[in-house]
């Protein structure tokens, strides 16, 4: 669940974004058809957010106060041959800055993608960002990302793995370097 304005938006196995306001559902958007979308994320007074599927996928969306949710880009982190994408290329975590995506999947990968022209994203969210091949930030031998998140005062990228033989890892990497 995120919050952009005063509307609540939530995510649901069936691949649809779903807003609310006070209690009441507003609408319902197919955004990842017959995907259940794991994970979603937005900052602090934006209207632009991010979802990611269990297929791989991660889409950045626009939200306007006329409840319109407009698709800007899509990354695609699965580039494998099988109809069904293996669980562990599950999209578990993702976090963003105006420079920069990071997704964390169940395979214990960080990938990121540098926006090329994050002044577009932040000034005119109609102009899609151009795409790099994703690179590998890290990987945590296939135990599942549970969550990233940026830290803007440090500039440190905060990562926390599920359980692997009772305790999860904690990792923190300099933004600078990535």
């Amino acid at each position: 669940m995120i919050f952009i304005e005063e509307y609540a938006i939530t995510c649901g196995s069936d691949g649809y974004l779903y807003i609310w306001k006070d209690e009441k559902l507003l609408k319902r958007q197919n955004a990842h058809p017959k995907e259940s979308i794991l994970t979603l994320y937005t900052s602090i007074n934006s209207k632009i957010f991010v979802s990611g599927a269990n297929n791989g996928i991660v889409i950045i969306w626009h939200f306007s106060s006329s409840l319109i949710i407009q698709k800007l880009d899509e990354y695609n982190t699965y580039f494998g041959k099988e109809h069904m994408v293996p669980i562990k290329h599950q999209i578990q975590s993702i976090c963003m800055t105006k420079e920069s995506l990071v997704i964390g999947n169940r395979a214990g990968e960080i990938m990121h993608f540098p926006f090329s022209n994050s002044k577009a994203l932040e000034d005119n969210p109609n102009i899609p960002q151009s795409k790099i091949p994703l690179p590998i930030l890290s990987s945590f031998n296939h135990v599942p990302i549970n969550s990233c998140a940026f830290n803007q005062l440090s500039k440190r990228l905060y990562v926390m793995t599920e359980a692997d033989f009772g305790f999860g890892t904690f990792a923190v990497f300099d933004i600078s370097t990535l």
